[in-house]
């Protein structure tokens, strides 16, 4: 099954790539950007990610540990432009879709 946080960091990852191209970040921020998310990915997988109990959700956690690894004055211009609900939104979406694949492929085996 597909994680949560998995499909937080694409639509981090993408949203990124978006700021780039609108000339927000530079192409070495973006970089950092996301070799920060894909640690925070491994964290993640490796059963190594620590919650804190100030962190709301999924993305209020990522975006803390994004802001640890690369720091603030980086990891802070992940948010410009989007809004909570359009993260949320974007990565429900992402997981559902990534989470109907898993489910289609599984089922061609049963």
């Amino acid at each position: 099954m597909h994680q949560m946080y998995a499909a937080d960091v694409k639509g981090s990852i993408a949203h990124s790539r978006g700021l780039e191209k609108a000339g927000i970040l530079t192409q070495q921020e973006r970089e950092e950007i996301e070799r920060g998310l894909k640690q925070v990915e491994q964290e993640w997988k490796d059963g190594k990610f620590k919650i804190f109990p100030d962190d709301e959700d999924i993305h209020t956690a990522n975006e803390r540990r994004l802001s640890e690894i690369i720091g603030k004055d980086i990891g802070g211009k992940l948010h410009t432009g989007r809004s909570r609900n359009d993260q949320v939104a974007t990565d429900m979406r992402i997981w559902l879709v990534s989470d109907r694949l898993t489910m289609d492929l599984s089922s061609d085996y049963e």
